[in-house]
């Protein structure tokens, strides 16, 4: 394994087990948070976001991006990529302040105008933010990334919990997010000893590049928010924050296990890009890793969703259960498909990623409009795990024809995970149907069936890699770092 595979295999296991500690805060506050708020707070906060979201993506260029995958960047462009975000974050800010009343009458909500403005202000600053942290990932210095990002987010977990034992109200959600947005552009300066300087040399080089990311960045937000206003529209504030707090959840296997990974092995796949047959292996060895972490946490959650509901959000947020099965079974599908955009942008083809979320979103928009209309708020969520599925061969199918790369070998770093994932949910529903009909309180019953569900996928696993001779495959990185890292310990 070449010193790159090596420090980006030692950096991704060490930003999943970092990230998984920074999202046990977050979970955590999530669940304090939905004792104290109700599912309309949720919402309304989920809609200024969308909101926000939306204009946001005129600031969409993530200049990191470029950054990371130009090996001789300097000084003249980490300037540049700061200032250009100072100036549109300002605009942008002052755009939100001014359609604040419009976006109010739209929705029905007298209550979406001030927050629009508060968040804007959050917005604006952190435009400020230090461009020069972005090194820290360059140098696949990955120990000082997450440090940075964990400080941010106890500062607002903190701020938040404190907010919302006192107001009980959804500005407790608002002030949190303008707090974390404040602290992330203090905590950035004290990270990195560099400061940025008003430049715009590189401006035109980097838009060239960056004008692909934008477009991925806009279909990504028809993605990840039109839901959201499809949802507040046609069925309101309520309605949505189940499904905020449903996605959330479901969705952490994707957004917490499977990101930190991506933000590890990106700056090593761009190091990489020269050399096919290292890169291969490269990302062969982390879509396995990716199918070995997501799938199981995916699928397991799925299989627990009424009890997990119950015990952790209480009985007022059991409309969210159906909903958090199917978002947690697509988040296990979409993320063995994360990393490819990764692989995309360091090959210097980030138009693919634009082509494919096109298709995505089409056929996401078009069966979240068709089954919300005819099923309700749980079509919605059944679209996610429809385009999932049906996406995914047709994707990974393009990146080995793109790359270069063995479909063959692709889905072999995948079969058993998803085998093994499938057979454990199976297993743990069919459990979780008869431990309710069974009347055993719900902790006991939750408890059981996550350890149920850990036994059954580690054994099959196991089993399986054993019969197959013990490959070099994501099931020996992981023994080999568990190995290690008791030696250390």
């Amino acid at each position: 394994m070449s010193s790159v595979n090596s420090k980006m295999a030692s950096g991704a296991f060490l930003m999943v087990a970092l990230r998984f500690c920074i999202r046990t805060l977050s979970v955590v506050s999530t669940l304090i948070l939905v004792r104290i708020l109700v599912p309309d707070d949720f919402g309304l906060v989920a809609l200024a976001m969308s909101f926000l979201a939306m204009l946001e993506l005129a600031t969409a260029f993530s200049f990191d991006v470029p950054l990371i995958q130009n090996p001789s960047a300097s000084k003249s462009h980490f300037d540049s990529a700061w200032t250009m975000n100072v100036a549109m974050y300002t605009v942008l800010s002052v755009a939100v302040v001014l359609l604040a009343p419009a976006v109010g009458r739209f929705f029905d909500e007298d209550r979406l105008p001030p927050v629009l403005t508060v968040l804007a202000i959050g917005f604006w600053v952190s435009g400020f933010e230090n461009i020069y942290t972005v090194q820290f990932r360059k140098q696949l210095n990955f120990k000082a990334d997450v440090i940075l990002m964990g400080s941010k987010k106890l500062i607002a977990f903190v701020v938040t919990i404190g907010l919302a034992l006192n107001l009980r109200s959804y500005w407790a959600l608002v002030i949190g997010t303008v707090t974390s947005n404040i602290s992330g552009v203090v905590l950035s300066y004290i990270a990195h000893q560099s400061r940025p300087a008003l430049s715009v040399a590189r401006a035109r080089e980097m838009l060239q590049f960056s004008k692909w990311l934008m477009l991925n960045n806009a279909i990504a937000y028809l993605r990840n928010r039109s839901p959201d206003i499809i949802i507040g529209r046609l069925f309101g504030t309520q309605s949505l924050g189940y499904f905020t707090v449903a996605n959330e959840l479901a969705m952490l296997p994707s957004t917490e296990l499977i990101a930190p990974l991506n933000r590890a092995v990106f700056p090593g796949y761009a190091k990489l890009s020269g050399s096919n047959q290292e890169l291969e292996a490269s990302f062969l060895n982390t879509v396995g890793l990716i199918a070995l972490l997501a799938v199981p946490a995916g699928a397991g959650l799925a299989a627990v969703s009424m009890p997990l509901t119950t015990f952790v959000l209480g009985s007022q947020w059991a409309t969210s259960a159906p909903l958090i099965e199917s978002l947690a079974l697509a988040g296990a599908v979409t993320a063995i498909l994360a990393n490819n955009s990764s692989m995309y942008y360091a090959i210097g083809k980030p138009h693919i990623i634009t082509v494919l979320g096109v298709v995505y979103v089409t056929l996401l928009l078009s069966l979240s409009l068709i089954l919300a209309r005819r099923v309700g708020l749980q079509g919605i969520a059944d679209a996610y795990l429809v385009t999932a599925a049906v996406f995914a061969p047709f994707s990974m199918a393009i990146l080995a024809r793109i790359a270069g790369f063995s479909l063959r070998a692709m889905l072999s770093r995948i079969a058993s995970p998803v085998v093994c994932g499938l057979t454990m949910y199976l297993l743990v529903s069919s459990a979780s149907i008869a431990s309710l009909v069974g009347g055993f309180p719900v902790g006991v019953q939750l408890l059981s069936l996550v350890l149920l569900g850990v036994v059954t996928y580690v054994g099959l696993i196991a089993l399986i890699w054993l019969l197959r001779g013990k490959p070099d495959s994501a099931e020996r990185l992981a023994l080999e770092f568990g190995r290690a890292r008791l030696r250390r310990g």
